[in-house]
Order: C-alpha cells, then structure tokens, then sequence
C-alpha cells in the first residue's frame, strides 16, 4: 500500500469535512501520490455534500504543510498542545462545479 487518507465529519462544523490519517510509505514519498489521495478524499467528501474539508496537523511536518498549502489549504488556526504547535487548515471545495 502507497498511503491512506480518511474523510469524517468535522466535529463542530455543519457542511464541513475532516481530512484524517493522511500517511505515506517511506517508498513512494516525494511522487505527489498523498496529493492525488487527498483529491480523491476532497472529491469523496464533495459527493457527500460537504463544502469545506478542514485539517489538523503539528508543525513539524512541514512537508505534509508544504503539499497543503501548494493545494490550495490555509491556515486559520493555531494552537499549543503541550509541546506541540497544533495547526489546522481549511480549503473550500467545488459542489457542484462552483467553490
């Protein structure tokens, strides 16, 4: 297996989705495969009517950071969890050919 990547519901947003357990094999790193997971997710998640897909990961994965951002998320959080820098994103999605 190359990777994974989960849509849930975002816990306290109505309309908004939860990218979760996006994870790569050492192996395939680096070939844009987690990008094309995480469109497939994004397209999952706007099948089910959602219009916002919203993540959370620490800032130490600045590669995992990178890929957001070059595919269009944002930052609009930020928070400290004990030693960690917790940060989440937000991207709008297409439902129905319209962002």
């Amino acid at each position: 297996m190359a990777g994974t990547a989960a849509v849930d519901q975002w816990d306290t947003e109505e309309g908004a989705a939860k990218l979760r357990r996006v994870a790569m094999a050492s192996a395939h790193r680096g070939r844009e495969i987690a990008a094309r997971l995480v469109a497939t997710a994004e397209q999952r998640a706007v099948d089910w009517a959602y219009s916002m897909m919203r993540l959370q990961t620490v800032s130490t994965m600045t590669a995992a950071i990178s890929m957001y951002r070059g595919i269009g998320y944002r930052e609009t959080a930020q928070r400290t969890m004990g030693p960690l820098s917790v940060l989440t994103f937000s991207k709008a999605l297409r439902v129905g050919g319209r962002r």
